[in-house]
């Protein structure tokens, strides 16, 4: 039981491993967009008031520290597969780590995303396009919520096999 326990969280954990991988690679890729946006781009989409907001340090330095977290956690999660495939159980404080910063990237970006889309929408003199191009942001955050929390489904399952797992070693103990 315990081995088939063992390679279920081996396979979750490469799941994690990988999408957080994949994480990663996109936020190095997106980088250089982040630090050195394209004024016209900006400016033509919501004014010289967006591009400002995306060009300030508020903006830039949460970006790279999110980076720089992806790729860690790439780290942890390859050094977690390596203990699993020794057969050790790795340490939960890297899914809950994981977990609790997904949950406080995603309350921060919400903020962000409000602000920056509230500076967009004041910008639209149309007051029905305003409307629906605002019912069209907080449907995309909704979609967007979901599809993030869907990625860190892995994490809560390598957790609750080492659950299961710490409960069955102690059974076995006594």
């Amino acid at each position: 039981m315990n081995e088939k326990r063992m390679k279920k969280l081996g396979t979750w954990n490469l799941v994690a491993l990988i999408l957080t991988s994949i994480g990663a690679v996109f936020s190095l890729v997106g980088l250089p967009g982040v630090l050195f946006p394209n004024k016209a781009a900006y400016v033509e989409m919501g004014g010289e008031e967006l591009y400002n907001q995306v060009n300030s340090w508020a903006y830039k330095v949460p970006s790279v520290i999110g980076v720089i977290v992806s790729v860690m956690f790439a780290a942890l999660f390859f050094v977690a597969y390596k203990q699993i495939k020794a057969g050790k159980l790795p340490n939960k404080l890297i899914y809950f780590l994981n977990i609790g910063y997904f949950v406080l990237s995603l309350i921060l970006q919400q903020f962000v995303f409000h602000t920056v889309s509230t500076a967009s929408l004041s910008s639209i003199n149309d007051s029905e396009m305003s409307g629906i191009v605002s019912e069209v942001v907080a449907v995309a955050s909704v979609v967007g919520i979901v599809f993030a929390t869907l990625l860190h489904l892995p994490q809560v399952m390598c957790l609750i096999q080492i659950f299961k797992l710490e409960g069955s070693t102690q059974e076995n103990q006594n």
